[in-house]
C-alpha cells in the first residue's frame, strides 16, 4: 500500500484507518467506500466517474437520478431514490423501510 501512497506523511495509514477493505483500493473498479480524498479517490479508480458525477452507477447501473449527490448521503430520500434500482437510496432508507414496511 505504501508505494501507491508515495510513502508520504502517513497518508497510507490515514486511508487504511478510514476504509474496511484495503484490497479493493486501486483494483480497477471504483468502490464508493474508498472514494475519499484520503485514499486518492480509490487510488484513482474513481477519478473519471467523479468528473462525470456518476460513480453511483458502478453499484446501481439502472438508477437514474436528477441529483445523485443525495444518494448515500446518510438521509433517506423518497421517490426515485428509495427504489430497488437505487439500492434504497444507497442503503439510507433500509431502516425506514424496515420500520414502516407499508409506506
Amino acid at each position: 500500500m505504501s508505494e501507491e501512497c508515495g510513502y508520504e506523511d502517513n497518508d497510507c495509514l490515514q486511508c487504511k484507518n478510514l476504509i474496511e477493505d484495503v484490497s479493493l483500493l486501486g483494483n480497477g473498479m471504483c468502490n464508493h467506500k474508498n472514494n475519499i480524498p484520503e485514499c486518492g479517490y480509490d487510488f484513482g479508480d474513481c477519478t473519471e466517474c467523479n468528473k462525470r458525477g456518476d460513480c453511483y452507477k458502478v453499484d446501481y447501473p439502472n438508477c437514474e437520478l436528477d441529483k445523485p449527490e443525495f444518494l448515500r448521503d446518510g438521509l433517506c430520500h423518497g421517490g426515485d431514490y428509495n427504489t430497488k434500482e437505487c439500492g434504497y437510496d444507497g442503503g439510507d432508507c433500509i431502516d425506514f423501510n424496515n420500520d414502516y414496511p407499508k409506506c
